[in-house]
């Protein structure tokens, strides 16, 4: 009976997880990354993207009152996920969590939430 119990707790907690993870993450459109800015509001450093409807993205990137750069990278919407591409490697990954008006919440790569306002350019 215990062992029955256990098996249909860790079911449970299984399932709970998967539909907690599925409510979290909101599938991008690309009409909500083409022709749109988005810029960081959240941490000490400066990242503002630029999406073209041709799969580029402009770049600025670097610390607030510091350095900052403007590389130029290539992005898709892959596995419900926005990647930011340098080449074939994947250098950013962007999970949408929230969106509310004109900001949006995401977990980042490295796990990190941020959030960004995002413009129509």
């Amino acid at each position: 009976m215990k062992l029955r119990i256990a098996v249909i707790a860790g079911l449970f907690s299984l399932l709970w997880v998967s539909m907690v993870a599925a409510i979290e993450a909101i599938e991008w459109k690309r009409d909500q990354v083409a022709g749109h800015r988005f810029e960081l509001v959240s941490g000490d450093k400066v990242t503002v993207y630029d999406f073209g409807a041709n799969g580029v993205v402009l770049a600025t990137v670097g610390l607030k009152n510091g350095p900052v750069t403007g590389p130029v990278f290539q992005w898709r919407i892959e596995g419900g996920q926005l990647q930011i591409l340098e080449g074939d490697r994947v250098i950013e990954s962007l999970t949408l969590l929230k969106a509310e008006g004109k900001t949006i919440t995401v977990t980042r790569k490295s796990g990190d939430e941020a959030v960004f306002v995002v413009t129509v350019r």
